[in-house]
């Protein structure tokens, strides 16, 4: 008997490579809009900034562009402020998705869930703008069963009561569903709460699991394209 009725998927840095469609992004922006930028900034500088300044996608996209425009606008981007960090703000929310980068092996690892006849849902916490833009950017809506957005549900992850959602939209008891994510607390510990049958943590082998959130850890994979082989081997 399969192990696994469903499983529900985390979008980024799991389905969506963030890091590198970030990083077109910041360097698409810094030719586009070069003229709003001092000139003694160079490329490589002002794509590391906004590394940090996004941090990982956590910050408020509103603060973030404000830093941008303070960090790197010359005198008169800094003097028309509010209009520059409008204008950036639509660049990132039009731009950013048209970059979508897909995991190595995003597809794969749908296809074997749904080969294994498994259910599928996106679990993703961020804006519905946002997000959306980069679900529909990769295609993800004729895979995936159901998606949940944390904007949109009111609750996000770590939360349980979202992964709980996803499971009674799928119609599935949580001890039957397996997550796939990224991020140790949010979804990892998350799914755990819910009372999910298993979590995969993708994830570089020697990154340490957070002594905080107990024992046994997770099992995880380096890529998606280990996954087809880890549910062939872990759905009996």
């Amino acid at each position: 008997m399969a192990r696994f009725d469903a499983i529900t998927f985390d979008l980024d840095d799991t389905l969506l490579d963030r890091r590198k469609t970030f990083r077109l992004y910041a360097e698409a922006l810094f030719t586009q809009l070069r003229s709003l930028w001092k000139t003694e900034v160079l490329p490589e500088e002002f794509v590391r900034q906004l590394a940090v300044f996004d941090r990982l996608g956590y910050a408020l996209r509103q603060e973030f562009v404000e830093r941008i425009v303070d960090e790197f606008g010359r005198e008169g981007a800094v003097a028309n402020r509010g209009r520059i960090v409008k204008e950036l703000l639509d660049n990132f929310y039009e731009g950013f998705a048209a970059l979508a980068v897909p995991m190595p092996g995003m597809n794969e690892a749908l296809q074997a869930a749904r080969g294994a006849g498994l259910k599928i849902a996106l679990v993703t916490n961020g804006s519905t703008q946002n997000q959306r833009a980069k679900i529909a950017a990769l295609g993800l809506e004729a895979h995936v069963d159901s998606i949940h957005i944390s904007s949109e549900e009111g609750v996000h992850k770590p939360d349980p009561e979202i992964f709980k959602r996803a499971c009674d939209k799928l119609d599935v008891a949580m001890a039957r569903a397996l997550h796939v994510g990224d991020h140790p607390i949010n979804d990892m510990a998350g799914a755990r709460a819910a009372g999910f049958g298993e979590t995969l943590w993708l994830t570089p082998s020697d990154k340490p699991w957070p002594e905080e959130l107990g024992r046994p850890e997770p099992p995880r994979i380096e890529s998606l394209r280990e996954f087809p082989k880890w549910l062939f081997g872990n759905n009996g």
